[in-house]
C-alpha cells in the first residue's frame, strides 16, 4: 500500500474541505497555517510569501503574505455608495464573502485598506459618471438617478 500524500491527508482530515479556515479568519491573523493552506487551493485561493516584500524585509520581521483568488470564484462585495458631487462617490466596503463564506468585518476593512487604499472605515473614493446625482439600493435592484441631458 502506498503512503498517503500530504494533500490526500489534508482532504481526509479537512472536514469536507472546511478545515479550520473560518476559525483562522475570525482569529484575524495575517496568513493561514497548516493544512488550511492546502485546503485553500481547493477553494480557488492561493497564499504565498510576497516575493517583493521578501527582498525589503529584515530577517527579524514577519513574512508578508499575498493571496491570489481565481477570477471565476463567486465573490460578493457589498456596502453603501454615496454620491458626493459631480463625478465623485464614496463606497464603503462592509461585506465580503468568497464562495459563500463571509469574512469578518475587521478583516474586510483591512483588506480594503491594504489592497485598494481605503481609509480606516473601509471607504474608497470612486469615480462616477458626471450625470449621476443619486443612487438608491433596494431589495429589487439598484436605481441610478441621472440629470437630464
Amino acid at each position: 500500500m502506498s503512503k498517503e500524500s500530504k494533500v490526500e491527508s489534508a482532504k481526509r482530515e479537512g472536514r469536507h474541505l472546511r478545515g479550520t479556515i473560518v476559525e483562522q479568519l475570525h482569529d484575524g491573523g495575517s496568513h493561514f497555517e497548516g493544512d488550511d493552506v492546502t485546503l485553500l487551493k481547493f477553494h480557488g485561493t492561493y497564499q504565498q510569501d510576497d516575493r517583493d516584500a521578501r527582498k525589503r524585509r529584515d530577517e527579524s520581521e514577519e513574512k508578508a503574505f499575498a493571496f491570489m483568488v481565481r477570477e471565476r470564484e463567486p465573490v460578493m462585495l457589498a456596502g453603501p455608495l454615496a454620491v458626493l458631487g459631480p463625478g465623485r462617490g464614496r463606497w464603503t466596503l462592509e461585506d465580503l464573502s468568497l464562495r459563500g463564506v463571509p469574512f469578518p468585518r475587521p478583516m474586510v476593512r483591512q483588506l480594503a485598506q491594504r489592497m485598494a487604499g481605503a481609509d480606516s472605515t473601509g471607504g474608497l473614493f470612486v469615480p462616477l459618471p458626471r450625470e449621476v446625482v443619486d443612487i438608491k439600493i433596494r431589495p429589487t435592484g439598484v436605481i441610478v438617478y441621472r440629470t437630464r441631458r
